[in-house]
Order: structure tokens, then C-alpha cells, then sequence
């Protein structure tokens, strides 16, 4: 076996399920797990024979039959030309795969959640409101997006994969194995999951899952660009790209948005939580160091839920988060990433998940310990809040929950001292997402 080919086998291309092995559920899992198992797909096989599913039961699709059997080789994929052209539509945007190779990722708890295509591909997007063409046409110079890409980075809680492999069968499309697939979306896949898994995961655990549909696309002639559907923001269509002032390869970015809008029978979203009081007590340090504790008395406005999003400067380290009883609570920020990193591309954001589903109108208390630096000197003795307000940084790759999404929560502006805020989160586009007047 050839170093490549063991490289496949732990990198993972096709999405097949072995339906011997017996897959944990959600609740079986801590959030970390379930978080580090969304990471790892595409990069996770089940050695041996197994069989392909992912619409089982379902009389309109059968993907290339059930009792097909492949061996678990993780850079197999579908070859695609132009004879057996395959599209998904998602708002008003239609990606087709022309000519080259899709595959998808390994199933977790039997639900296929990402796909990956290299290639050439189309996508068109029409915008159905004259501000939204007019929008688009500031960014794009047409009212249309229509052009060609070359790879495509796909992730979603949806019903994608039912409907791609409903394609490919109907076409008689078999799969084949490519290591050299594998190997080239090896660094990808990990960079684009880590942007990617806080979204499966709170689908994954809510009790009122909704769909999510997100594609990092390489444009021929735009460079890198964003699509969303997700049906957690009030407005669930957006396109959209990153961007960096002229002249910088890195530091903080910004983000185009060139159209977001809601369609005709898209449910409207509504926040979920909302906070009723809080209280902060906070010592700064002769080094301007600052730490702090915050607890916020919150309300559950729909039951079901378990993840909430708070706004916190990335400056900020979180060192716990508590309940009632003063028993640790899961949390997420900016994980996996280096000071650097999280300085650069990283997000105003921490992710609490209850240890389980608040039943609506419920009461409760999340107590939180943090510290950081976010203090500077204006001049004459002066000290200023240098991060006055919390905003995402947004990359294609990364495209946390707080950036182009959704989420269910109020925001206390820790940071800035200012009084209490209680607002949706769900459909927030951050301010430095530029969208013109």
C-alpha cells in the first residue's frame, strides 16, 4: 500500500456508511466530541466492505442501489462530464457540476453533512427584488451572478446529499477510486470544517432543527465568494465574499455583501433566548489588565434549544462558564486558533450549550469568568475601550455562525461597559460587513 493510498484511507472522499458499526447518537457525546467529530469528517473511514446510503427508504431516490458494496477507499468520488452534468438549487442559486470529480464526506450518526467538488462548474444566482439586483450589480457590474467555478467546499444539514446521489444514480454515475483527490483537499477540508462545525453542531442538537446549506465557491472571475441558505436567519439567501484592504494579505478583513434577502414561504426565524438582567464585576489591573465575572439571568423563548451565542471581544479569554449550581458549562471560542490567528480571523463571539434542551419560558443563570487586555492609553492619562463594538471577522473558509448567520440570543456588550442590550440575534449581519447604501 502506498503512502498516498494510506493517506486516503484517513482523509476520507466518498461519504459512505458502514452499516455494521454501530453510530453514536448526538447525546452519547459531549459537545467538544461531537464538535471534534464534525471536524474530523473527510478525514475518518470505516475500513471494510460497506454499503452506500443516505436516502434509504425513500422510493425516488436510491443511490446507485443499496446492496452496491464498495471497499471503504476514502478517495473515491464520482466522475462527472458533461454528458452527466448534475445541479442543486439553493435560493435562487443553481450550482451545476459539468466536468470533473464530487465526493462526499463520511456520515456521522448516519447523516451525510459535506461534499467536496474539483473541476469546472457553473453557478447562476437571479435576485427577484430590483434593490437586490441593484445591490448586486454595485459589486458584480451585472444584476446576475453567472459565471464558472473550479472547486466548490459544501456543508449542510439539509437534504444535499439525498438529492445529489439521487442525480448521480439516476445517471448511473459509479464511483472511482483517486488518491490524488484525496491529497489535494487534505489542508482544505480541515480549514474550511473548522468554520463550519459550530453550525452542524447546533442543528445537530436542538430539538427544532432547521435547514443549512453553505458552499465556499472559487469563482474563474470573482476569486472566492460565499452561498448561504440557512433557514435560522431572517433573511436565509445571502451571497457574498470576503475582503482585505488593497495592498494586505492579512490582518482584519471585511465582507461584501452582495445581495441577502428572504424568499416568498421562507418561515420567518425569531430569537430563541433573550437576556433579562446581568451583573459584571471587574478589576483592572496597574498593567491595564482586566478581569471579570458576568452573570446574566437569561429566558427561554422557545423550547428545544441548547446553544447560545454571546458577543465578547476575541481580546477577551473565557475561563469558564457555570451554572446555577456552579457546574461547569460547555463552551466554544474561537477554538483550534493561535493568538495570532484568533486576533486576525477570529470572531467576537463565545458559543455557551446547555447540558440540555430549556424548555420555553424557563428562567436560568450562566455565570462567567474572563480576562484580557482591552484597555490602551489615549494620551494625557486618559484609558479607552479600544474594542467598543463586537464584530466577525468573516473568510470563506472560516464563515462563523455570528458572520453570515443565524443564532438565537441576546448580546451584553461585556467590554464597553454600556448598559444592558437585549436583541435577536438571529439574521445579524455584522457591521463590517459592507453593503452599499
Amino acid at each position: 500500500m502506498t503512502w498516498r493510498t494510506k493517506c486516503a484511507l484517513l482523509l476520507g472522499g466518498l461519504l459512505i456508511w458502514a452499516a455494521a458499526t454501530r453510530a453514536a447518537s448526538p447525546t452519547d457525546r459531549t459537545p467538544h466530541e461531537l464538535f471534534d467529530a464534525l471536524n474530523a469528517l473527510g478525514g475518518v473511514v470505516h475500513a471494510g466492505s460497506v454499503s452506500i446510503s443516505g436516502c434509504t427508504g425513500d422510493p425516488s431516490c436510491t443511490p446507485l442501489g443499496s446492496d452496491t458494496t464498495f471497499a471503504a477507499m476514502a478517495g473515491a468520488g464520482f466522475d462527472i462530464n458533461i454528458s452527466h452534468r448534475i445541479a442543486l438549487r439553493r435560493g435562487d442559486a443553481t450550482l451545476s457540476f459539468d466536468e470533473g470529480k464530487l465526493a462526499f464526506f463520511l456520515a456521522l450518526d448516519g447523516h451525510i453533512t459535506g461534499a467536496v467538488f474539483s473541476g469546472r462548474g457553473h453557478v447562476l444566482a437571479a435576485p427577484r427584488d430590483p434593490v437586490e439586483k441593484q445591490q448586486m450589480a454595485r459589486f458584480l457590474n451585472a444584476t446576475v451572478l453567472d459565471e464558472d467555478f473550479t472547486s466548490a467546499y459544501l456543508r449542510f444539514t439539509d437534504d444535499a446529499a439525498k438529492e445529489l446521489l439521487a442525480e448521480l444514480h439516476e445517471r448511473k454515475i459509479p464511483p472511482q477510486n483517486d488518491d490524488a483527490f484525496a491529497g489535494h483537499w487534505e489542508s482544505l477540508i480541515a480549514e474550511f470544517n473548522a468554520g463550519q462545525s459550530l453550525h452542524l453542531l447546533d442543528g445537530l442538537l436542538t430539538e427544532n432543527p432547521k435547514p443549512y446549506f453553505y458552499s465556499a465557491i472559487e469563482g474563474t472571475v470573482t476569486g472566492a465568494f460565499d452561498l448561504f441558505y440557512d433557514l435560522q436567519r431572517r433573511e436565509p439567501f445571502l451571497l457574498g465574499q470576503p475582503r482585505r484592504p488593497m495592498g494586505q494579505s492579512s490582518g482584519p478583513a471585511y465582507y461584501d455583501v452582495w445581495v441577502s434577502y428572504a424568499l416568498p414561504g421562507d418561515a420567518e426565524a425569531s430569537a430563541t433566548f433573550r437576556a433579562l438582567n446581568y451583573t459584571i464585576e471587574t478589576t483592572i489591573a496597574p498593567n491595564k489588565n482586566l478581569e471579570a465575572t458576568a452573570t446574566i439571568e437569561m429566558q427561554a423563548l422557545a423550547g428545544g434549544e441548547r446553544l447560545l451565542p454571546f458577543a465578547l471581544a476575541r481580546s477577551l479569554l473565557i475561563d469558564s462558564v457555570t451554572d446555577e449550581q456552579g457546574a461547569p458549562v460547555s463552551f466554544f471560542q474561537n477554538e483550534g486558533l493561535s493568538a495570532l490567528a484568533r486576533n486576525d480571523t477570529g470572531s467576537d463571539v463565545v458559543y455557551v450549550v446547555m447540558s440540555r434542551a430549556v424548555p420555553a419560558g424557563q428562567h436560568f443563570r450562566l455565570g462567567f469568568r474572563y480576562r484580557g487586555n482591552v484597555i490602551e492609553e489615549a494620551g494625557n492619562g486618559v484609558l479607552v475601550v479600544q474594542a467598543r463594538d463586537s464584530s466577525s471577522q468573516c473568510s470563506s473558509h472560516r464563515a462563523p455562525i455570528g458572520c453570515a448567520s443565524r443564532s438565537s440570543t441576546a448580546s451584553i456588550a461585556w467590554d464597553t461597559g454600556t448598559p444592558s442590550t437585549q436583541f435577536p440575534w438571529r439574521g445579524l449581519i455584522w457591521a463590517n460587513m459592507r453593503r452599499h447604501p
